[in-house]
């Protein structure tokens, strides 16, 4: 109660020190909030620039590096297919032999090799003791493909002996008529290649790296082991995931399926058609931001403090002489004679 009596005391609301000094004191808080509340918004969205632009760069480099992955092995593949006509005409046995004989372009798949006639049989394949000869495989999209006279990279799946995404790259075999009769296929293990190593690298603390097919709408690898092979949503449920599927190269920030704010910014691979995605939590990027605003807030409230009593005191000492003169004239209340008030100062209340 004596705690109270004496803040009753010294800031009784009809005082005039106590009004200036809360209008100021109001006045002061308004006006630093706003600013740092405008110096964090400004700092964020620049922040946000940056490492926009920062995280597009690295999508950039990453793709361009896949991308000569596999555009090499798909140049390697024409190359050896151009040269595999003679062979193929002779038969199985001169195809195997014309394989064997191709270390260069062995060391490029490291699963398998093979070559398929126009029925989509295995005639020859390396190493040969994984059985691909004698199987068939015309329904595999990139025989396919590779049939009708055009390069071809095959859907990502689940290898059968492997157990991890593969995928196959197959290159067409002309006649010399070059009317296609046959396809050169070889496939790649994910899980042991530059692919899955890129992935392997995280983002950040929480960030992460996704290869993505964009015609099959599927994560082919991830440094997130959780996501590998997992579909997308399908379209119109992420308007921001179709926008980057649908060719968007660029970055831009959503909300994904958890709820959580990501920024994602994605670079296409377009020997593949597939993309390289990067993402990142905002409240990582954004933490020093968030930071420097409860320091801002501390500071704001310790300054307000001290700017508080600081105007209190001045007022105090600026209307002291009022005081006085209040106390003066009750003394000569009832008096015959009175005093002339004695002027302390040359100021406004002086004169008064």
């Amino acid at each position: 109660m004596g705690l109270m009596r004496l803040l009753r005391a010294l800031f009784h609301p009809q005082s005039i020190k106590t009004r200036v000094t809360f209008f100021l004191m109001v006045s002061f808080l308004i006006s630093f909030w706003s600013f740092s509340f405008y110096a964090s918004t400004l700092l964020r969205s620049d922040m946000q620039n940056i490492l926009q632009t920062q995280q597009f760069s690295t999508a950039s480099i990453v793709a361009e590096q896949l991308d000569q992955e596999i555009q090499t092995r798909l140049d390697a593949l024409k190359n050896v297919a151009n040269d595999a006509t003679d062979a193929f005409l002779k038969g199985p046995d001169a195809m195997q032999g014309f394989l064997n004989e191709r270390a260069t372009i062995k060391s490029l798949f490291n699963t398998a090799l093979f070559v398929v006639d126009t029925k989509g049989l295995a005639i020859a394949s390396v190493p040969v003791p994984l059985g691909i000869t004698g199987g068939t495989y015309n329904e595999r999209d990139y025989v396919q493909k590779a049939l009708s006279g055009k390069r071809a990279v095959g859907k990502v799946v689940i290898g059968k002996r492997l157990q991890k995404p593969t995928v196959s790259l197959a290159a067409p075999i002309f006649s010399k008529n070059k009317e296609p009769i046959g396809a050169l296929v070889g496939t790649i293990g994910l899980g042991d290649s530059n692919f899955d190593r890129v992935a392997q690298q995280g983002y950040g603390k929480e960030g992460n790296y996704f290869i993505v097919s964009a015609e099959h709408r599927l994560i082919i690898t991830s440094s997130d082991k959780t996501r590998i092979m997992t579909e997308l949503p399908p379209k119109g449920v992420a308007p921001a995931i179709d926008r980057f599927i649908d060719g968007y190269e660029g970055s831009a920030i959503y909300t994904n399926a958890s709820g959580q704010e990501i920024l994602l910014s994605a670079k296409r691979i377009p020997s593949a058609n597939w993309g390289i995605a990067i993402s990142i939590p905002t409240q990582e990027i954004f933490a020093p931001i968030q930071t420097m605003q409860q320091r801002i807030m501390l500071a704001t409230f310790f300054i307000t403090l001290f700017v508080g009593i600081l105007l209190w005191l001045l007022m105090r000492r600026q209307l002291l002489p009022i005081f006085d003169a209040i106390k003066s004239l009750d003394a000569m209340t009832g008096k015959e004679h009175l005093q002339p008030l004695p002027v302390s100062r040359n100021d406004e209340i002086g004169k008064l």
